[in-house]
């Protein structure tokens, strides 16, 4: 995390919603937060529908949403 406390660009954290770490997170309140908060400027994807492999389990969305997010 104090690595992460020096990066300064916008970063994109995407997500899958059925993730065995986001359940994890859930067990400890507020390190989720705590780990977000590390990125001065960070933005949320979710992916439904899908595990820790992401990328592999929807590979479309999350192409998608990297695609919308460096269009933005």
């Amino acid at each position: 995390m104090a690595v992460w406390r020096q990066i300064t660009c916008p970063v994109l954290w995407v997500a899958g919603r059925d993730s065995w770490i986001i359940r994890d997170f859930a067990t400890r309140p507020g390190d989720w937060e705590a780990r977000q908060a590390c990125f001065a400027n960070l933005s949320v994807a979710w992916i439904e529908n899908t595990d820790h492999m992401l990328h592999h389990d929807q590979p479309e969305e999350v192409a998608r949403q990297i695609e919308d997010w460096f269009g933005r």
